[in-house]
């Protein structure tokens, strides 16, 4: 969109350079006087020069609006053009974030379809952190085994034990 813009804008550039315009103009003129004085007389080519000089110079004030014209028109076009594409942008951004939260949303629901909560489950014996982990992996395997469900300790991802505070802070979490 910026390349555009800009192509836009050289382009203006180009045709709204007043400058360069009436150098064209004097160039043509430079011409037909040339082409006059080699086929009229001095007085012929005196009138037609005047008459060609004020032709030149309506026109050129012609060209000067159309150009001040499409100045003003560019830029209209440009603002509204910027206006759809900010709205677009915008649009592309609140359907990405309400992307996100779906897919934040799902991935949450999945995470949380497995877990299995355990009341009054024995307290392991082991002083340390990891021994504490480990003793309640195996009691869980142990418990599902029981009740004839068919799992491995490496389907167990991770153990979190809910209870007294005292015990731990002083296991570490276990």
């Amino acid at each position: 969109m910026e390349n555009q813009i800009k192509e836009i804008q050289e382009d203006l550039k180009n045709k709204a350079d007043v400058n360069f315009v009436k150098n064209q103009f004097q160039e043509i003129e430079h011409k037909l006087v040339k082409q006059l004085q080699s086929k009229f007389s001095n007085e012929d080519a005196d009138a037609a020069l005047t008459k060609i000089d004020s032709s030149l110079t309506t026109k050129l004030t012609q060209v000067q609006m159309e150009i001040g014209e499409v100045k003003s028109n560019i830029g209209k076009e440009i603002d509204t053009k910027l206006c759809s594409v900010s709205d677009e942008v915008q649009l592309v951004n609140k359907a990405a974030d309400t992307t996100k939260q779906l897919a934040a949303k799902e991935i949450d629901k999945d995470n949380r379809r497995c877990n299995i909560v355990t009341y009054r489950a024995t307290e392991s014996p082991a002083d340390n952190a990891t021994e504490c982990g480990v003793h309640d992996k195996c009691y869980v395997c142990q418990m599902l085994t029981g009740l004839q469900v068919v799992i491995a300790e490496e389907d167990i991802r991770q153990v979190i034990r809910l209870g007294d505070m005292e015990r731990e802070q002083t296991l570490d979490h276990c």
